[in-house]
């Protein structure tokens, strides 16, 4: 599991890394692996950003609930366990569980809403 990462820069350092790559295949021609099949590691560096860049909001989203809201979203989206076994894990019902998770869900919504207003294009800055 990813552990929240500052981001910023990560467009810029997937175009070096891109540019790089391109540079190296016309050099040395199109790697394979050991069945012969084509690599492309630009996609899985696509795909690292878009994790880091998910793993960020995660801990916005953490630092923004109070823990018992964000452990009861983690283990209801992350790990998918039922109202019920989330209750028993904590020791509470399975409403109160489910009250805490619309509390999070609600919370988690407004959060979302004020960080995007807060720019005009939606965007951090």
């Amino acid at each position: 599991m990813f552990e929240p990462h500052n981001i910023e820069g990560c467009g810029l350092i997937l175009a070096r890394a891109t540019s790089r790559w391109r540079r190296c295949r016309k050099t040395v021609g199109w790697p394979t692996d050991d069945d012969g099949r084509q690599i492309e590691p630009i996609g899985e560096l696509v795909d690292l950003v878009g994790q880091l860049a998910a793993a960020e909001a995660v801990g916005r989203l953490r630092d923004a609930l109070p823990a018992r809201v964000f452990d009861v979203m983690r283990l209801r989206f992350a790990e998918g366990l039922t109202l019920a076994e989330i209750g028993r894990r904590f020791g509470f019902g399975r409403q109160y569980a489910a009250e805490l998770l619309e509390k999070g869900t609600k919370l988690a919504m407004t959060k979302a809403a004020a960080s995007s207003a807060a720019t005009p294009s939606g965007r951090r800055e």
